[in-house]
């Protein structure tokens, strides 16, 4: 073999080795994700659900690229599921279990899982957020669940909400309260709260406690009554509706859901009218007195032979001259429920064949 044959030989296995030590070196260092143990510093928070947080003392489950990089403070926002106009979806599990970092305050110590490749201006990600209690436990998920009665309301319609809570865990677990006051409501339009469930009420001033075990659950219920804190109608808009266990140490993180509050009272109109002038009603807002019927058509009546125009869980209603499919809100059950009288309120539209349908807004039982 020559002297040239045995450089080039030499030169090439360098080569291969440099690349497999980059490969390996990049499938460390661009790890997705690392769970991480830190105390809050700083706490800067901007419109609900908006929050930074600055982070000291930082701990790493396991080596990074980061721990040479980040000298003093480490720079963070949770990460929460948006939709495509870029509001938050509370609904999401996600969101949910991130929501506890904007109740968090200086000195508080948290575990979460950094998202090592998402950062914006030196910000990164960080998601399964949780707080770790005076006795070094991180607070262990309990399945906690807020429902209103709907999701859409009429201007002055009642927002019935239960707030519950079970306990996951294989022990029981007792939750210990500075007054009688165990749980609260509120509402928050634009970042800002404008009603709250305990603004105008008196508690008794004693120490209270209660037990859940495993399996157990216990619900709070409460109204609102769409006024705020100073007894005036709130606006139309988008509600954010949270709940919260308001135990003496180690408060669990609220839950939270939006509804929305409609901006009238919308004129009823036959459905017959919609289908033979649907340029008329595209994109407005009605209101449809009639029959649920589920998703079988009723007999003798036309309107409903094309099938869903979205999903197979579309729906019809009928005013007894013509019927229309709904999509979207059905707390109602397809089989046990056909027949009731019900009011729908939603936006008709089309969909790309020209079939005509509503979006509801608001279902409820006719009074």
């Amino acid at each position: 073999m020559t002297r040239q044959k045995i450089v080039l030989i030499s030169i090439l296995s360098i080569v291969v080795v440099v690349a497999i030590l980059t490969v390996a070196c990049a499938r460390q260092n661009g790890s997705s994700s690392v769970t991480i143990t830190a105390e809050v510093a700083r706490v800067i928070r901007g419109k609900f659900p908006d929050v930074r947080l600055e982070l000291r003392d930082v701990e790493y489950s396991k080596r990074t690229q980061l721990q040479g990089r980040i000298r003093d403070t480490l720079s963070v926002r949770p990460a929460y599921v948006s939709a495509r106009n870029g509001s938050v979806v509370y609904t999401s599990a996600v969101t949910q279990r991130n929501l506890a970092a904007y109740y968090l305050a200086p000195g508080d110590r948290i575990s979460a899982r950094l998202l090592i490749n998402r950062r914006s201006d030196n910000v990164y990600l960080i998601t399964d957020v949780s707080r770790i209690t005076h006795n070094g436990q991180s607070e262990q998920p309990r399945a906690m669940e807020l429902k209103t009665d709907r999701d859409s309301y009429t201007k002055g319609q009642p927002v019935r909400m239960e707030f519950i809570i079970r306990n996951t865990t294989s022990k029981t677990v007792t939750y210990r309260f500075s007054s009688g006051q165990q749980y609260d409501f509120w509402a928050i339009l634009d970042g800002r709260e404008v009603w709250r469930w305990s603004h105008d009420k008196a508690t008794i001033q004693v120490l209270t406690s209660f037990d859940l075990k495993p399996g157990e659950s216990k619900t709070f219920k409460a109204t609102w009554d769409q006024k705020d804190n100073s007894g005036r109608q709130v606006p139309p808009d988008s509600y954010i509706i949270s709940g919260q266990l308001t135990t003496m140490r180690d408060r669990p993180a609220p839950v939270s859901k939006t509804i929305r509050i409609l901006s009238e009272e919308f004129p009823s109109v036959e459905i017959s009218k919609i289908k033979a002038r649907p340029g008329d009603y595209e994109g407005k807002m009605v209101s449809i007195s009639g029959v649920y019927y589920g998703w079988r058509a009723p007999e003798g009546i036309p309107g409903c032979d094309a099938g869903p125009p979205i999903t197979r869980s579309d729906w019809i209603i009928s005013d007894g001259k013509g019927c229309i499919y709904v999509t979207g809100l059905s707390e109602f059950d397809p089989v046990d429920d056909r027949g009731k009288s019900i009011v729908v309120v939603g936006e008709v539209k089309r969909n790309e064949k020209g079939q005509v349908y509503i979006e509801a807004e608001s279902v409820r039982l006719e009074d």
